[in-house]
């Protein structure tokens, strides 16, 4: 049941990907709101059905959570950088993207 969420999200992100008549910034910013629409939709839907035993519930937040809230996450992220591409001149994008980098090589490293 709560799977089909994530097959639904995904079929949508494909869709939007392959549209070609939007920008990046767009087609980006749309994925994230499916997908933020996903969320909200598991959530309401664990509310009124609960799992059906642990193992269910072990399963959800063990491999279909991560995936749906990581690519979110994914996405949000990526609408900032290409926003950010279309406002900075090429060398101030440039380091923006260095610095990101350096932030995810620390926090590997930290954690």
């Amino acid at each position: 049941m709560r799977r089909e969420y994530w097959k639904i999200a995904r079929a949508g992100i494909d869709d939007k990907l392959q549209d070609n008549g939007s920008d990046h910034v767009s087609k980006y910013r749309e994925c994230q709101q499916l997908l933020g629409k996903t969320i909200g939709e598991i959530m309401l839907d664990l509310q009124g059905k609960p799992f059906r035993d642990t193992t269910e519930e072990i399963r959800f937040y063990k491999e279909d959570a991560p995936w749906i809230w990581g690519c979110y996450m994914f996405y949000k992220t990526l609408v900032k950088i290409e926003a950010a591409r279309n406002f900075e001149s090429p060398k101030t994008f440039r380091a923006g993207l260095e610095a990101r980098l350096e932030e995810t090589e620390t926090f590997f490293e930290k954690h």
